[in-house]
């Protein structure tokens, strides 16, 4: 078996299975980062002791020192050391097309921006869209020759919220005395005020991707790949948009879109 894990900020998200590359008879599940407690972070890897685990692959987005203390716990409680994913300049499909990397220094790229990528070059022959709607919310544009075109990062729904209640103390104090969010377009109390802003921001920025997209001379008919923990909300905006704009593009969820590109990255780099 082949155990998959996804460190995001907020989450460690996890596939359990038998084979690299399509992801088929698989489990996955996730648990709390609860902030990289050993004992949090112990309990959830003792859960595969008895899984006959081969390999343990890993996308991540902490620290260098994050990655040599998980190192260090896996040595310990699985008895193996993982194999951590990095973003590269060219990936080569498993139809031999290749994908290239927009940025200069290929590395540089989040590692889970460029493995959800490669699941949605995998699935698609045509240009395509990828959103993983997070802690942040990352964008990546593909052409249909498999030239990565570049992308965003934005603050995700939470975060929005989370850094108006966290550094503004006028804000924070006016929503501690709120005990339930009061209003519908615009906000009746200040928690509901943050709340229907972050998500109006949200619809205007979708609004605006898939406006740019068709002024880019990307297809009418693109496919755009959500995932993320916000991805119900994420591609209910796009849908919004898509049909405000009369275009034809083709909202898809796929919640396992990072451990599904990592699971074809060591597929194909044995």
């Amino acid at each position: 078996m082949y155990l998959l894990l996804d460190q995001g900020n907020s989450r460690c998200k996890y596939v359990l299975t038998p084979s690299l590359g399509i992801l088929e008879d698989s489990v996955s599940g996730y648990w709390s980062n609860d902030d990289f407690e050993p004992s949090t972070w112990k309990r959830e890897l003792e859960a595969f002791k008895d899984k006959q685990i081969q390999r343990v692959c890993v996308s991540s987005v902490a620290s260098q020192e994050r990655k040599l203390w998980f190192e260090a716990l896996c040595q310990t409680t699985l008895n193996m050391t993982p194999e951590f994913a990095e973003s590269a300049e060219v990936y080569v499909s498993q139809t031999l097309r290749k994908m290239t990397n927009s940025y200069d220094s290929p590395k540089a790229l989040g590692v889970d921006r460029w493995l959800a990528m490669i699941a949605g070059f995998e699935r698609s022959s045509e240009g395509f869209v990828v959103m993983d709607a997070g802690t942040a919310l990352t964008t990546d544009w593909v052409c249909s020759d498999g030239k990565h075109r570049g992308g965003h990062i934005v603050a995700g729904h939470r975060l929005l919220q989370q850094s108006l209640l966290g550094e503004t103390g006028g804000i924070a104090w006016s929503a501690e005395h709120d005990s339930e969010l009061k209003g519908d377009l615009f906000g009746e109390n200040t928690s509901a005020a943050v709340s229907l802003g972050a998500e109006t921001m949200l619809k205007g920025y979708c609004y605006q991707v898939v406006k740019a997209l068709s002024g880019q001379g990307a297809s009418n008919e693109l496919r755009i790949y959500v995932t993320g923990g916000d991805r119900e909300l994420i591609s209910g905006y796009l849908q919004q948009a898509i049909r405000e704009l009369k275009l034809k593009h083709e909202v898809i969820i796929q919640p396992n879109l990072v451990l599904e590109g990592l699971s074809h990255w060591f597929s194909m780099n044995n």
